[in-house]
């Protein structure tokens, strides 16, 4: 088969075929909503500063089938190298792959593609490494003849929805059951305890609910920290994004109430099939009563009493509270492909031989503080 490229230069460009790129996400392995052309356009407005965009399209007989899109990031101010449009606030973008296609062809035509672009060097730091898409992208680059390297950064976890509650129930720890049951019953003994996922019908709703999760995060630890997203200014990004995800019917907030004040709040989206767990949050008064934890046991049972999802991703890394749902796990990690240079293979030594250095060396210090 053969497969034609194009390079977009602009934001402006990727949404004049927006109506094809959201095609290929629906016939792709992505479902993050973010990923596609109207998510990632928003991302540019809020996040991504003077950085220029850039994507690497294929088609084939005119049809796209193929896209990843690409932004600039320096590398110790010295060396470009190409990422995803995201950064340490959101996702917004993924490799995606018309999953009707052979998956190898494609990604091989890809990668004799870069010369497309700037640069010789794509550093991706938070792709999924149980993806199908990018698992291929990295053999295909290393078979011609690209330095490439995988490493893990972190665990994810994958919550599969069944059908029956009292089945997912017996899937964790008696233990957990236990702690679970007492907490339900302690909620219920301090006042009336409710819990509600909404899936906003209105931009509007979607702007209120997001200002309801917000104040949650300035009542928790986080507010402490200086992490909130009030703090670091992006309610405004927030806001817009939740109010874009809900155009398409896909954004999701779940809210714990205990006598009618809020005291645990989530934020994620759910599209095919998948709820994406993206922010969660709860008072810091009312810790004792692990109310986040408590969201997430009645967000469990929702989806099982009303099959609206068939999975949960916990996003971020895995951590206690997830591990009790006794989850399955993905790994999150870098993929660096490197085409041969000097600056590319001193850049590559670097990564495999001397940032483990540091890296060990920061970890030591930092242990020896504590």
């Amino acid at each position: 088969m053969t497969y034609t490229p194009q390079v977009l230069d602009s934001v402006h460009q990727l949404m004049a075929i927006e109506q094809e790129w959201d095609e290929l996400w629906e016939h792709s392995h992505a479902t993050m909503p973010v990923s596609r052309a109207a998510g990632i356009a928003q991302w540019y407005e809020h996040c991504g500063g003077r950085k220029r965009f850039r994507a690497l399209c294929l088609r084939r007989d005119g049809t796209m089938v193929a896209a990843i899109p690409l932004r600039p990031r320096r590398v110790s101010k010295l060396v470009e190298v190409a990422d995803l449009p995201e950064d340490d606030w959101s996702p917004a973008g993924d490799l995606m792959v018309d999953q009707r296609e052979p998956c190898d062809e494609v990604l091989r035509s890809m990668v004799d593609s870069m010369a497309e672009l700037p640069w010789t060097t794509w550093w991706f730091r938070g792709v999924s490494l149980a993806s199908t898409a990018w698992q291929e992208l990295a053999q295909v680059a290393n078979e011609q003849g690209l330095q490439t390297e995988i490493r893990p950064r972190y665990d994810v976890g994958w919550i599969p929805i069944d059908d029956d509650f009292d089945t997912m129930r017996k899937r964790w720890s008696k233990n957990h059951r236990r702690n679970m049951s007492k907490l339900s019953k302690r909620l219920s003994e301090a006042g009336e305890c409710r819990c509600e996922l909404i899936a906003p019908a209105s931009e509007e709703q979607a702007a209120e609910c997001m200002v309801r999760y917000i104040e949650i995060e300035e009542r928790s630890w986080k507010a402490e920290s200086g992490s909130t997203i009030r703090s670091a200014g992006l309610e405004p990004f927030y806001i817009a994004q939740s109010q874009l995800v809900s155009r398409w019917n896909q954004t999701m907030f779940g809210f714990l109430e205990l006598d009618g004040t809020t005291i645990a709040a989530q934020y994620g989206w759910l599209s095919k099939g998948v709820y994406h767990l993206f922010k969660t949050s709860f008072r810091e008064d009312a810790r004792s009563f692990s109310p986040g934890l408590f969201l997430e046991h009645e967000t469990i049972r929702e989806f099982c009493e009303q099959q609206t999802a068939q999975a949960i991703d916990c996003m971020g890394p895995l951590g206690q509270s997830i591990s009790r749902w006794r989850p399955n796990v993905y790994q999150i990690g870098h993929l660096l492909l490197v085409q041969p240079s000097l600056v590319g293979n001193a850049l590559m030594f670097g990564y495999r031989h001397v940032w483990p250095l540091i890296r060990s060396s920061q970890e030591s210090a930092a242990n020896s503080e504590d």
